[in-house]
């Protein structure tokens, strides 16, 4: 994976430019989410559309039903989210489910040619490890990191927020998705992990 905004500008905590506006659509699988943010560390805003409660009776998520439900929420996510000027369009490019993705990226590059502004896809595992810094102290690289998320558990060895190498992942069923089963089984309510 490459350095995507190594070579942007005077930078600020995060490697960002410091004033750089950046808006970003996730929908790798069942929510849709939106998000501004400046600096690589300061939220601007976060709308998130939740699909928690339309899944609960399945047990699990619905992988076309999730891309149905998207379809449904990205416009309004992104009308509620957008509060100023945004400099670059960030969005998950993967891994995820496909219908779910295609949501998010098809959003995303609309936008960027309508506003003529730069795209940058991420790697949806590297999201999830680099929030943890957002609104906090800068992380020292290079680390190694475990994601365990619902459907992609991953051990990567990081050099930045955008670059790394992935030194082992889940084959079939992440954590994630095994609670869930485990929880149906247990008649347990849905999501299986907080149960």
């Amino acid at each position: 994976m490459h350095d995507l905004l190594g070579n942007m500008g005077a930078t600020g905590k995060m490697g960002y430019d410091v004033d750089m506006k950046i808006l970003g659509i996730e929908s790798s699988c069942d929510e849709t989410a939106v998000a501004i943010v400046e600096d690589g560390s300061v939220v601007l805003s976060s709308v998130i559309a939740s699909t928690k409660e339309v899944f609960a009776n399945a047990g699990g998520v619905v992988p076309e039903d999730a891309a149905r439900r998207q379809v449904e929420c990205i416009l309004p996510v992104l009308h509620e989210a957008l509060t100023d000027d945004i400099d670059v369009i960030a969005v998950t490019k993967g891994p995820g489910l496909l219908g779910s993705l295609l949501v998010g990226t098809v959003a995303a590059r609309t936008l960027a040619t309508i506003w003529k502004k730069p795209l940058i896809g991420v790697h949806h595992t590297f999201g999830h490890l680099s929030s943890t810094w957002i609104e906090s102290e800068n992380p020292v690289f290079p680390m190694i990191t475990l994601s365990v998320s619902g459907g992609h558990s991953d051990v990567w060895y990081r050099e930045s927020h955008t670059k790394g190498t992935l030194l082992g992942s889940t084959r079939d069923d992440a954590a994630g998705e095994a609670f869930d089963k485990g929880a149906a089984m247990l008649d347990l309510p849905y999501p299986g992990g907080p149960s």
